[in-house]
């Protein structure tokens, strides 16, 4: 197939002042508790593994992979060190954890079959699974954050490039019932859905959901949960929007920390939202605060339940 330039897009037609949003949304009381001793310089992406009750995260500029046991950082497995700068970790069809990697694609153990290539000087920045278990995956250039990267689909038989002109690819979701995907260009501050064929892994033109001003702090990592709304963490706010399905701003959960880059969603009202502590200068230095780069639990509300994470197939 030939790949969508995601500059040929519609323009939003409307754009939130975050300012205003956080002035009159309801507030998350959500009880933040950083969690151990680690403090990632660029915490991303916490991942619930129901079948292993492990939470899994990352800590992108380190290269390290987490591993906690029921979400304990007590009974935390020895990091994995994957050797060049992580994206993402995700369980695997065969109990597993696959590792998108600067260096390359691989499981704790081993190579992956099919392995994307990418041009010196990438890296993989976000990533998810769709219900068929379909990897997806956003790449970046490292030194300009601003420049264009694209999105692949992997699956055990190919790889392919599906959308390119992305800046600091995002937020890679689907909605419970497979009917979108979800991807945020977090330069351009703008969330996009795109109808999704889950029978081929296709998606459909992009178009605007939900977008912010040019002006305002970034938009970083969304988890969906089960009702189909979005959490959306915004970078240097310390701030976590839910959006409903219709790309209506919901509430917001504000964490003591600037640098909010994903929230995960486990059982029992429990989440994690991931934090940076000391990023690349170029990602921007808010200055010290307690528990920067810590994995946070935060209570969420009554209603809000996970979608279960699908493994990556065939791996």
């Amino acid at each position: 197939m030939t790949p969508f330039n995601l500059r040929d897009a519609p323009a939003p037609t409307l754009r939130h002042d975050l300012r205003d949003l956080l002035a009159t949304l309801p507030r998350i009381v959500a009880d933040p508790v950083p969690l151990g001793d680690v403090r990632a310089r660029l915490g991303e992406r916490p991942v619930w593994d129901g079948a292993t009750r492990t939470l899994l995260w990352v800590d992108v500029e380190s290269g390290l992979v987490h591993r906690w046991p029921d979400g304990d950082p007590a009974r935390a497995l020895a990091p994995y060190a994957a050797g060049s700068q992580v994206g993402i970790a995700w369980p695997t069809a065969s109990g597993g954890v696959l590792v998108a990697a600067a260096a390359g694609l691989r499981t704790l153990t081993g190579p992956v079959p099919h392995p994307p290539v990418l041009p010196a000087g990438r890296r993989w920045n976000d990533g998810a699974t769709d219900p068929a278990g379909r990897l997806w995956l956003a790449d970046m250039p490292i030194a300009d954050a601003t420049a264009p990267g694209a999105v692949h689909r992997l699956t055990p038989e190919s790889c392919e490039v599906v959308l390119t002109g992305v800046t600091c690819g995002n937020g890679i979701q689907f909605s419970p019932d497979g009917r979108w995907m979800y991807l945020t260009d977090t330069v351009r501050r703008v969330l996009y859905r795109l109808p999704y064929d889950l029978a081929s892994g296709t998606p459909g033109t992009p178009e605007p959901w939900f977008a912010l001003t040019p002006d305002d702090p970034m938009p970083d990592g969304t988890t969906v949960d089960a009702d189909g709304s979005l959490w959306v963490a915004v970078w240097g706010t310390g701030t976590v929007l839910r959006i409903d399905p219709t790309g209506r701003p919901v509430d917001a959960m504000r964490m003591p920390v600037p640098l909010t880059t994903c929230l995960g969603i486990g059982p029992d009202r429990v989440g994690w939202v991931t934090t940076a502590g000391s990023p690349d200068p170029h990602l921007g230095e808010p200055g010290p605060a307690d528990g920067a780069g810590s994995v946070w639990r935060v209570r969420l509300p009554d209603e809000v339940r996970g979608v279960p994470v699908v493994p990556v197939a065939g791996v």
